[in-house]
């Protein structure tokens, strides 16, 4: 199966909702550009617009993806723009990083929600606010909850609050964090607005790999089925996709493809949004949004088949889509009837630590950076990871990545190619 092209035939609900121009494509990559990002998804996006924000001719930057625009997890996911971890990830974190550490987590994913929330304002992409729950579903875990709340606010997050019990139809599901703050976003036409906002040129159906691309005479050489591209400096943004391409790259620390199903229903009787915005739930596994409609929006279940769910076909997982529409969805609606409208699924891709693997490859002589495996946190971190990004890269500067020191690439110094057939 071809992994990359079997995105185009298993579209999610978001991309149905896009319009003309909303994911746009070019024609052929230039044959020499300054800056080359590999992938079109939120966070080669995000690198492109800042880019340009930062002064960067247009003209001067390609964006190349293996198959359209916005039709990674980008696209297929629940379009959550939280700022905060989930409960479960705070505690390994300040253990691992340090009080600084998770700090200056916490700050990236306020920028990165902040940045989001101006853009989507500023370019009518579908928004929708009403804060976020994080589920805890044991009562016993409720102690450990209102810890890293505590940590939380001591922080300067007022707005993060615990409660006993979540609202809703269902009076077993709690204890909750709420953040107030968070809020959903259409991500496919999100991507794509970022896209057309940078003015950067854009080529689809142009895959690129590690045994095609090469460090010489000061440049980066690409070559793809599209022709070759020359480039100063590249930025591989694949996410899941890291792996399949770049794997040699980046094997002592990898990004594995975790596949989610997600189905979309119609709630009985309900027709505006009643059930308290947006949620994760199950250790973080499974999550919902209700949108405007009343329609509600859910995915997850890896835990149920975690060796099924560890690919990068798209494809749907009978297990998995049994337990969202026969176990999760009568709780979350209360027992109400609802009828499934649309399923679907997508590819994340997770690094042991769930942080994203980021830096610049040591042996590229500062040309070749990359940011992927965001481990279901991509709307949290891409833009603040881009930034830094783009700061180590092009001011030589490796304190810039901050926690997103990338300590995991530096035993890599050498490269070679990797056969995926």
């Amino acid at each position: 199966m071809d992994t990359l092209r079997d995105h185009l035939n298993q579209l999610s609900f978001w991309h149905l909702d896009v319009g003309p121009g909303d994911l746009p494509v070019d024609g052929d990559p230039p044959a020499r550009v300054k800056w080359l990002i590999v992938g079109a998804g939120m966070t080669g996006a995000a690198a492109a617009y800042q880019l340009v924000a930062g002064g960067e001719d247009p003209d001067a930057i390609a964006v190349i993806d293996g198959a359209r625009p916005g039709l990674g997890a980008s696209g297929r996911n629940g379009g959550f723009a939280w700022r905060i971890p989930c409960w479960e990830e705070i505690g390994p974190w300040r253990a691992a990083l340090g009080e600084a550490g998770v700090r200056d987590l916490l700050e990236a994913g306020a920028e990165s929600q902040a940045a989001v929330s101006a853009f989507c304002e500023r370019e009518n992409v579908p928004m929708q606010r009403g804060g976020g729950f994080d589920i805890a579903e044991r009562p016993e875990d409720l102690g450990v909850m209102e810890r890293h709340a505590a940590f939380l606010r001591d922080a300067g997050w007022q707005s993060i609050e615990v409660r006993p019990q979540c609202p809703g139809p269902d009076p077993e599901l709690g204890p909750v964090t709420h953040d107030a703050e968070a809020f959903g976003v259409q991500p496919a036409i999100y991507t794509g607005r970022l896209l057309r906002a940078s003015g950067v040129r854009v080529s689809a159906d142009c895959p690129a790999q590690a045994k095609n691309l090469f460090v010489t005479g000061g440049a980066v050489l690409v070559n793809t089925p599209r022709g070759g591209i020359e480039a100063e400096r590249v930025i591989l943004a694949t996410n899941a996709f890291l792996w399949l391409g770049f794997r040699t790259w980046v094997g002592d620390y990898p990004v594995i493809p975790g596949r989610n199903q997600v189905l979309l229903a119609a709630i009985a009787g309900e027709a505006d949004n009643r059930l308290w915005g947006d949620g994760t739930y199950n250790h973080g596994f499974d999550y919902w949004r209700q949108l405007p409609d009343g329609n509600l929006l859910l995915g997850g279940g890896r835990d149920r088949d975690m060796d099924g769910e560890t690919t990068f076909a798209l494809g749907p997982n009978d297990a998995v889509l049994a337990y969202l529409e026969n176990e999760k969805l009568p709780r979350l609606t209360g027992g109400r009837p609802a009828e499934v409208l649309a399923r679907w699924s997508g590819i994340l891709g997770f690094s042991p630590d769930r942080l994203p693997l980021m830096g610049v490859l040591p042996w590229s002589e500062g040309r070749i950076g990359l940011a992927a495996g965001f481990s279901g946190h991509g709307f949290r971190y891409h833009w603040s990871a881009t930034r830094r990004l783009i700061a180590a890269m092009r001011d030589g500067d490796a304190g810039a990545l901050g926690v997103f020191h990338g300590r995991r690439l530096g035993e890599q110094n050498s490269h070679g190619s990797l056969d995926i057939s």
